[in-house]
């Protein structure tokens, strides 16, 4: 029997889950706020209530890292459990913030995320803690959990371990290949050029001196760290190792639990097409319920994307944010004010300001940013039945006070997220202000 049809009939049914996309929180959270004790209410009775926990929350216990993931991401422990207080049981930790202070900061966030006793996955102190799956241990299912980040830098990618050499903390990613398509004229052309020009100069000598492997003239034309072909095909694909790998961890949590979450972080988009996830995030995600995930939760690009219902499974291939709140990070790193040609004289929130223009470009002006949806689904085995509740997290408010959610009669996203899936062949219907997907298993056996 192949993984993804495997026989719902032994494990404890229904299974009841709550998801959002990340929680960039990086102020306290009170739980007594009314927008979110409704939420809390909304998710309380679920099984595994998840959230990407899009921060790094220790007590400057690491040094900033020279790449971070946009914003240096740090946060008190304490929004932690005021996080758990909500409700959250379950979080993914990889994602392209998790090493903004470095391996150090990483550790002292998996410290604390393990004292508030919240079930984690996706970094550790090597690749083989980062891959592992978690699992919680709930009063009628034990539910796995495998997570990874498909945006990083290679400075942060946890490294394996050896019988003579310990590994490297980081993240557990699914890297990928990229071409960029051009017509043969335009191949042919580049070709002279890197011939003329001495574009590959130090690739060649890294090749020539064993510290590269040659290039395979079969993927393309290596041009400075870009590859050019003619040839019609995807322009990306996942990396065979990584993929493997979050293959493997798939199979180990769907032979040790009752059913099996994977958190995928991607801001890869397709071509130039945001609201599109890149070919080899779709891959994946797809590879994943294919080796027996029950759910695959996207996020990433701070904005929703589109819902697919794969071999009757959902992959929400972003369910934007839940919490966001980037403009109001305590500290920064010299790195930060450098860019923004700023001096010592200067403080955060000028930094931030100065970033958004004084709050009038970049996600300061998206509405899209500001708007979401909180899953939440009931799988019996037979049928799935996803409902999809819009959230606002405070559009047009003084960027002090926006990014925490409230549920919203708004259902603009709503009617977004039914133009994106419906690439996918998915259908959403909006009763009451709230989506709706059902799934009949059965008519598809």
């Amino acid at each position: 029997m192949a993984d993804h049809d495997r026989d719902h009939t032994s494990a404890p049914a229904p299974i009841r889950v709550a998801a959002t996309g990340d929680s960039f929180v990086t102020r306290l959270i009170n739980t007594g706020n009314p927008g979110l004790q409704k939420i809390s209410g909304l998710i309380g009775d679920c099984d595994a209530r998840f959230t990407n926990f899009e921060t790094t929350a220790h007590c400057d216990h690491g040094y900033p890292a020279a790449v971070s993931g946009g914003t240096w991401a740090i946060a008190d422990p304490r929004v932690i459990t005021g996080l758990t207080g909500l409700g959250f049981n379950m979080m993914a930790t990889a994602n392209n913030h998790a090493m903004d202070y470095s391996a150090d900061g990483l550790l002292a966030t998996a410290e604390n995320l393990d004292r508030a006793g919240v079930v984690y996955a996706g970094t550790g102190k090597d690749l083989s803690a980062a891959s592992a799956p978690a699992y919680l241990e709930g009063p009628r299912s034990r539910i796995g959990l495998v997570a990874l980040s498909t945006t990083f830098d290679k400075s942060w990618v946890a490294g394996h371990q050896r019988r003579d050499m310990r590994g490297r903390p980081g993240v557990n990613v699914v890297g990928h290949d990229r071409v960029h398509t051009v017509t043969s004229g335009q191949l042919e052309n580049l070709r002279e050029v890197a011939q003329e020009s001495a574009v590959n100069a130090a690739f060649d000598h890294s090749v020539a001196n064993g510290y590269s492997r040659p290039w395979d003239d079969s993927k393309g034309l290596y041009f400075g760290g870009l590859v050019f072909t003619s040839d019609t095909g995807p322009q990306t694909t996942a990396d065979a190792a990584d993929r493997a790998r979050l293959e493997a961890s798939v199979r180990r949590a769907r032979r040790e639990s009752d059913y099996v979450i994977v958190s995928v972080h991607a801001h890869e988009m397709c071509g130039s097409d945001i609201e599109r996830p890149a070919e080899f995030v779709e891959e994946s995600c797809r590879a994943a319920i294919e080796a027996g995930a029950d759910a695959v939760v996207g996020h990433g690009p701070h904005i929703v994307r589109g819902i697919e219902i794969y071999k009757g499974r959902p992959i929400f291939y972003s369910l934007g944010n839940f919490i966001f709140e980037n403009e109001t990070v305590s500290q920064l790193p010299a790195d930060f004010y450098q860019t923004q040609g700023l001096s010592d004289e200067h403080d955060v929130s000028q930094a931030l300001a100065a970033r958004s223009a004084d709050w009038t470009k970049g996600y300061a002006v998206d509405p899209a940013i500001w708007t979401s949806v909180i899953a939440v689904w009931e799988d019996s085995g037979d049928t799935l039945d996803i409902r999809l509740h819009p959230i606002d997290l405070g559009w047009g408010q003084a960027h002090y006070r926006r990014g925490l959610p409230s549920l919203t009669t708004d259902t603009g996203v709503l009617e977004k997220l039914k133009e994106l899936s419906a690439v996918y062949g998915t259908t959403i219907t909006i009763e009451s202000g709230v989506g709706h997907i059902r799934v009949n298993r059965c008519d598809t056996r």
